[in-house]
């Protein structure tokens, strides 16, 4: 079979890059409504195709590359035609205590396509060429037993519970503990030996260590969390053609119970306890009085539920629309914003009091949102886009978010040909799935310090296990005197 050409393997990204160039010509001459429905339909299209091709490309279905996809059609397409329709008279829209003129966040619409677009760009061009996959039988021998799979997930959950008090480590370590839970179900959901009779039996396992992965990742209040916990039931469903029917109409109703429960449920606790640090508890209770309202004026509930859930997948453009409006007011900031990186990157082992790197804090802050960055009761997103366009324009988001990109393909390289072949490459591809909203939502600077980060702490975990099998080999072959 002949090898693909650089063209080839660029085909996904010109097809990436018709929607920033419809948007773009539409934000020339048309309303900034027009801009969000026409612009959100073509966006629609164009990355249900690219999943389509993804998923042709890869068997695995669940990559970073269709994570990615699957999040910008969300925020770019649906969600950009919704608000286009819903709010067609606004002048503004609301970001945290301002207000962001419509025109400016059609501007900030087109920042974020083009920075997922040149992200698409970077990641297209630090992935091999060619990477077959791990034939069946090589990946017979990578199954977990669901004893280890459990114990896995305990452990990402008590690293959670007692994060706090372990700050010590490090982010960098915290790595491995946080996303060996989820590695070890992903790996046992997408094996084809589980250790039991039937298939469907997997879900005995995977159903309790999904929820012990949802109160490890969302217990906080974190409901990207609670959606990547259920990552590990996902890929199960998607490995049958059967299972496929199943997963469609079991996405459906997640997608009503994220906006109509989840949702409110989460945002009620965070206005209860007044920060965005809640325990389940407290989701739990503010959920039964949300489902109160619900019985109260059910069409209202519905309307306002559907409102905050766009709010909150449609705020990077909204973010990047008012930092648009800091720029014309204040200029570029040319990097200062970015000197945290400077710093951040000192390991704690050798700086034991480092301040943790709380940018969203800070964008709350420096908002208005918070009189200081320590009360801040929220994490605001910049957004990587955001943050870029702010330091260096144009050319930052162009540059910038495809060097994020090939970064990302670096890390996914160590995955590489097949994370199902152990637990040990699961690990940098589950970081991969777990964070891509991060890497786009947070900021840039903090983005390309986990990504360097989680690189370094797989690379050295990815030698010793290589270093610990050739040394076992070697003295299995040696000579018996």
């Amino acid at each position: 079979m002949k090898p693909a050409s650089f063209i080839q393997i660029l085909r996904p990204v010109f097809i990436h890059a018709v929607p920033v160039c419809v948007t773009g010509l539409l934000l020339l001459f048309a309303e900034p409504s027009a801009v969000f429905v026409l612009g959100g339909i073509t966006a629609t299209i164009t990355y249900a195709y690219l999943i389509w091709l993804e998923c042709r490309r890869n068997p695995i279905l669940i990559t970073p590359l269709n994570c990615f996809f699957f999040w910008f059609l969300l925020v770019l397409g649906p969600t950009a035609i919704y608000v286009g329709l819903r709010f067609s008279d606004a002048a503004a829209l609301p970001f945290l205590i301002s207000l962001v003129s419509i025109q400016n966040v059609a501007t900030g619409y087109l920042i974020t396509l083009l920075g997922a677009c040149l992200l698409h760009l970077g990641i297209v061009s630090g992935l091999p060429k060619e990477t077959p996959l791990a034939s069946k039988a090589q990946r017979q021998f990578s199954s977990l037993p669901a004893q280890a799979v459990i114990v896995c997930a305990v452990v990402s959950l008590l690293f959670a519970h007692f994060s706090q008090s372990l700050r010590f480590m490090g982010s960098t370590l915290g790595y491995l503990f946080s996303d060996l839970g989820l590695a070890a179900c992903c790996l046992y959901a997408a094996s084809e030996r589980s250790g039991f009779r039937e298939e469907w039996t997997k879900l005995f396992v995977l159903l309790p260590t999904t929820a012990l992965l949802a109160v490890a990742m969302g217990g906080q209040g974190s409901k990207l969390g609670i959606v990547i916990a259920t990552l590990p039931i996902v890929w199960f469903l998607l490995m049958d053609r059967k299972r496929r029917i199943l997963l469609a109409a079991l996405g459906v109703l997640l997608a009503v119970a994220y906006i109509l429960v989840v949702t409110p449920a989460v945002n009620g606790a965070r206005l209860t306890v007044g920060t965005g640090n809640v325990t389940a508890s407290d989701i739990i209770t503010a959920g039964a009085q949300q489902m109160n309202a619900f019985a109260r004026e059910p069409q209202e509930y519905i309307w306002q539920s559907c409102d905050d859930v766009a709010e909150r997948v449609f705020s990077e453009p909204v973010a990047v629309g008012y930092i648009v409006t800091r720029v014309e007011a204040e200029g570029y900031a040319l990097g200062s914003n970015l000197e945290y990186v400077i710093w951040a990157s000192v390991p704690r082992v050798f700086w034991a009091d480092k301040p943790f790197v709380s940018r969203g804090a800070w964008f709350t802050a420096d908002i208005g949102g918070s009189l200081t960055e320590e009360s801040a009761g929220t994490s605001t997103g910049m957004t990587s886009p955001g943050e870029l366009y702010w330091n260096f324009g144009w050319i930052g988001v162009i540059c910038g978010m495809w060097l994020m990109g090939f970064m990302i393909a670096l890390l996914w390289g160590l995955a590489l040909p097949d994370p199902r072949l152990s637990i040990i490459t699961m690990l940098p591809y589950v970081h991969l799935l777990a964070n891509f909203v991060v890497f786009q939502d947070s900021e840039a600077g903090s983005s390309v310090l986990n990504i360097i980060q989680a690189y370094l702490l797989f690379l050295v975990v990815l030698k010793i296990t290589q270093a610990v099998r050739v040394n076992r080999t070697a003295r299995s072959l040696a000579p018996q005197f």
